[in-house]
């Protein structure tokens, strides 16, 4: 180190950086350093091939999380959009079941609104005579013929006896009361149930397969359930009625659970001042619970329920003059609705979103035999006076669930669907000499 001459260092091979060293395959060296190098190289290269094998399974593990989470969110995001469509009715694909008599024959059709057209007609012959307890001939009754879309049968009431002598008006004599059932693809009806009493109300239960049955006699009445099939006895329930009481239809809930029916009572020592309740029928058991909803004057015996069995819609008061009232169950808030002009018939009809109510007014020019047609929002209070074919009419039959049409019998008589999307009369569905006895959607 004399001469103030600097010393370099050179590095041997294994102090080279890593950078530096060669990369390849090598034969095993002889020389101990080279033997820790080549040590060194293989050590280098398995780290390396080790951690290319976990970064290849991270990202196939990604990879397969992701696919995971998007068919999830497929899957999800379908069932949400087929929950949103069957939750919304105007999407609802809606078909009409329609029934008229004429002597002893059946005449059905069911209608497609969509297309416009009869999907199937049939008629059936038939040896006693309808009941006369149907919506179409008296107030408070339920349709003397009925119809299960999802068995496709028909369930039809007959009499028994004639409702001006009380004589055996049954073809074989007799003068049992009876309910018939037949198929859309049998010629011939089974007897289901037959009674010495006409029943005043009854409901096909499609989500049991069952009837049930009401007979009202003076101050009593009895409850029946029965199977559809054999007419087998399910249970019979009685109940005391207070005396000038009127029972209304039956109202099947959309779950099956329940049946709703419509009463009022004459007040003792009152002139026409009534009282109107709702019984609850529980058609698992036949137990009736009772809720009071208004008293006063002169009570009309048409009254709905709107589909989600919240809403009570009827008339109270004499004539045209009778003021008309909606009373939600839920808040027992009672709503006086208010219109211009006279009532024209006691017609009332809910929407199938229970937002909108429709009734009748009296039109002015009484030479047409007509009635104005008129909306009630609920969610904006107001009436609204309907246009287009709809706005007068005769009387109003039934309104879609769907919302979007309804049913009614026009100024010169026969019966017509209209459809509200396009404010007009789509088809005419019966002549002006025939009477609609039964109608149902679904």
């Amino acid at each position: 180190m004399d001469g103030g001459c600097a010393i370099t260092h050179s590095p041997n091979r294994d102090e080279r950086s890593e950078e530096a060293m060669p990369s390849g395959n090598f034969s095993s060296p002889t020389s101990s350093a080279s033997r820790i190098k080549y040590l060194k190289i293989k050590n280098m290269q398995q780290n390396k091939k080790i951690f290319n094998n976990k970064k290849i399974l991270i990202t196939t593990v990604i990879v397969f999380v992701v696919i995971i989470l998007g068919l999830a969110s497929y899957f999800i995001y379908s069932k949400i959009q087929k929950t949103e469509v069957i939750n919304n009715p105007s999407l609802e694909f809606k078909n009409l079941f329609i029934a008229t008599s004429e002597g002893n024959v059946l005449d059905i059709a069911i209608f497609d609104p969509v297309k416009n057209e009869v999907i199937l007609s049939k008629k059936f012959p038939f040896d006693d005579h309808l009941s006369m307890f149907t919506k179409s001939a008296g107030w408070g009754a339920n349709n003397a013929i009925q119809y299960d879309p999802k068995t496709q049968e028909i369930f039809y009431s007959t009499q028994g006896r004639s409702e001006y002598d009380g004589s055996c008006i049954n073809k074989d004599g007799t003068c049992k009361s009876r309910i018939y059932k037949i198929g859309l693809n049998q010629e011939k009806p089974n007897v289901i149930f037959e009674s010495d009493i006409l029943p005043t109300n009854w409901i096909v239960d499609s989500s049991d397969n069952s009837l049930l049955l009401s007979f009202f006699e003076s101050d009593k009445q009895t409850l029946k359930k029965i199977r559809r099939e054999n007419g087998k006895e399910i249970f019979t329930k009685e109940y005391q009625i207070k005396e000038h009481t009127n029972l209304a239809d039956f109202v099947l809930s959309n779950d099956g659970k329940f049946t709703y029916q419509a009463s009022k009572e004459s007040a003792e020592g009152k002139w026409f001042h009534e009282i109107l309740r709702l019984r609850k029928i529980d058609n698992a058991n036949g137990n009736v619970s009772e809720q009071e909803i208004f008293g006063g004057e002169a009570i009309e015996y048409e009254t709905d329920l709107s589909p989600d069995n919240d809403y009570l819609a009827f008339y109270s008061g004499i004539s045209e003059s009778a003021k008309l009232y909606i009373y939600q169950i839920s808040s027992k808030k009672l709503i006086n609705v208010p219109y211009q002009g006279s009532i024209g018939n006691y017609n009332l009809l809910w929407s199938g979103d229970n937002k909108k109510l429709l009734y009748l007014l009296q039109n002015p020019d009484l030479t047409n035999n007509n009635v104005i047609t008129t909306y009630y929002d609920l969610t904006t209070s107001r009436s609204i006076p309907a246009s287009g074919d709809i706005q007068k009419v005769r009387y109003v039959y039934s309104w879609a669930p769907s919302n979007n049409y309804v049913v009614y019998k026009s100024v010169d008589g026969t019966a017509k669907i209209f459809d509200i999307t396009k404010n007009q009369a789509i088809n005419t569905l019966l002549d002006a000499d025939l009477e609609m006895v039964a109608i149902n959607w679904y």
